[in-house]
């Protein structure tokens, strides 16, 4: 990753190169003593050392971004799992990575939600107005291909650890591998 071999190695030398990176895990994983404003907050607060009027209006933004800005005094457990989704995706994006990986981020969503998604993953890989206009690479694990068969991503396939480009036509979804879709901007 970014040129380092990261593999088990979590010391306080890779930290650069982990900060460049956003995840969002299937199931959120949200802190669930803190708000969904403090979940979002906490790693520009930790890593930045943002003034208390500098993180909270990043905060706003990144809420607001992700539409679930009257959520913010919210825990997670009072949310579904499509709005804790969308807490993580903002969470990941308060450092303004460089990659965002997510897993699987439209499993289990409605057509409302799925269209959200495909479209906020657009805006990121071509230049989010919240990441200063700076292109992303996003790479995101499906089990299904027909949401993003017409959003612009390339695909590929993940096997024995590498990555098979496909190109910007989607596969059929009854493929039996491991499925990737990605998008990368240089």
């Amino acid at each position: 990753l970014f040129g380092q071999d990261m593999g088990q190695h979590f010391g306080d030398e890779f930290l650069p190169s982990r900060l460049r990176v956003g995840m969002v895990f299937d199931e959120a994983r949200l802190l669930s003593h803190l708000t969904v404003a403090e979940n979002v907050s906490l790693p520009a607060r930790y890593h930045h050392d943002l003034h208390e009027d500098e993180a909270n209006a990043w905060t706003a933004a990144l809420l607001k971004a992700a539409d679930i800005a009257e959520f913010a005094d919210n825990t997670p457990a009072m949310l579904g799992r499509h709005w804790r989704r969308r807490a993580a995706l903002a969470r990941a994006l308060a450092l303004r990575p460089e990659v965002l990986f997510l897993e699987n981020p439209l499993r289990g969503l409605d057509a409302r939600h799925t269209v959200w998604w495909v479209r906020f993953v657009q805006r990121l890989w071509r230049g989010h107005d919240l990441l200063r206009g700076k292109p992303m690479t996003v790479v995101a694990s499906t089990d299904e291909f027909r949401p993003w068969r017409d959003s612009g991503a390339q695909f590929a396939t993940l096997h024995e650890q590498k990555f098979g480009l496909m190109g910007d036509v989607a596969p059929e979804d009854d493929v039996r591998m491991t499925r990737v879709a990605v998008e990368e901007k240089s």
